[in-house]
């Protein structure tokens, strides 16, 4: 990214922090990993991979950015029905094979978990679950 941007151009970078802050996506690989298989979820996980800020900060000056700033920033998933959401989000993932191929009663239990999991989540307007990110600022 440094290569292509222009002298003194900027960098923005939104990137999820760990899995634990994630509610969302904690309780979608839980029951994936319980009703599909052990490790199913590893194309999910992946996306976490860059949730150390000390790392994240490293990674980018080693690039050579400078006048670097990160920021946590907490955004929520906000969608009216959670089941909507789960199956369409699983749909265009990597692992939509394995969803399309599980029988009725696995996808309703799953999706059974999954909402159980979120309950506090839930409300009137539908899932409004939180995701934390690292937002990185930076120059070249």
């Amino acid at each position: 990214m440094a290569r292509v941007l222009v002298p003194g151009g900027r960098l923005v970078l939104r990137v999820w922090r760990a899995l634990e802050h994630q509610p969302f996506y904690v309780a979608l690989i839980e029951a994936l990993e319980w009703h599909v298989r052990t490790g199913v979820a590893a194309p999910i996980r992946a996306a976490f991979t860059l949730a150390d800020a000390a790392a994240l900060r490293a990674l980018i000056a080693g690039a050579g950015f400078r006048a670097l700033h990160i920021r946590i920033t907490t955004n929520p998933i906000r969608y009216p029905s959670l089941e909507a959401y789960v199956w369409g989000y699983l749909s265009a993932t990597p692992i939509a094979r394995d969803i399309a191929a599980m029988d009725d009663m696995a996808r309703t239990t799953l999706l059974q978990e999954v909402t159980t999991a979120l309950r506090e989540y839930i409300d009137d307007d539908g899932l409004a679950a939180p995701t934390e990110s690292h937002v990185v600022l930076a120059q070249t």
